[in-house]
């Protein structure tokens, strides 16, 4: 058990936020088990309605409605970042379903892709929407891609944190701290160099991939 602001907050394995299974090792294996669980239990159905002599776009739109809404669910967060293991299962699925259906399918990829780019053009262009200013701040100033989001790691205090502090606010504060600035402006340097040359932009689809991925867990009513 952990205490957050006052607060006692037991520790588990595995939680479900929104019908998403997030889990302690931050991948998405128990989220696609229970994806894959649901999705075969809906293809029997399918199936079902086939053998019923259903067929055309009607079967089509019970997949739509009823079994690709549950394979599919919060594609958004997940796509790009499942392991391979579990993107063949997604997509070995998908086939199935498509087997039954009679009629091409879109990969797991492509649909994900395809609907976080329609979500990242609404909120670019809802200028009300809370994370607007977030993805406005991710343009380059060159190009009309989305930068990757940089993280930013705060180093915990050792036991002798405070006397490195006490020594750097010494005789030796003002020279640590033109050292800090003249390194900040070099990176600041660098990165601009590197969006001239296009070294940290990724193709636009990767690139609003994983940018996505970061403003949907900040805005999980988005999913």
């Amino acid at each position: 058990m952990v205490n957050i602001l006052g607060t006692d907050v037991d520790v588990v394995e595995s939680y479900k936020y929104l019908g998403v299974h997030l889990n302690n090792n931050l991948d998405w294996t128990h989220n696609t088990d229970t994806l894959v669980k649901k999705g075969n239990s809906r293809l029997f159905l399918l199936r079902r309605l086939r053998s019923f002599g259903v067929q055309g776009p009607l079967l089509r739109t019970f997949y739509d409605s009823v079994v690709g809404s549950a394979i599919l669910y919060g594609i958004v967060c997940w796509s790009s970042s499942i392991t391979d293991r579990d993107r063949k299962r997604m997509d070995r699925l998908v086939r199935r379903a498509s087997s039954v259906l009679g009629c091409p399918l879109d990969s797991v990829e492509v649909v994900g892709n395809g609907r976080m780019m329609a979500k990242l053009s609404s909120m670019l262009n809802n200028t009300s929407h809370p994370r607007q200013d977030t993805l406005t701040a991710l343009g380059s100033s060159f190009s009309e891609r989305l930068l990757h989001p940089r993280c930013v790691k705060e180093r915990e205090r050792g036991e002798g944190g405070g006397q490195v502090e006490d020594r750097e606010r010494g005789e030796g504060g003002g020279q640590v701290d033109d050292r800090m600035e003249r390194r900040g402006e070099r990176r600041g340097e660098e990165r601009r160099g590197e969006e001239r040359r296009g070294e940290e932009r990724r193709p636009f689809p990767s690139g609003v991939t994983e940018a996505c991925q970061v403003i949907m867990f900040l805005d999980p009513g988005s999913l």
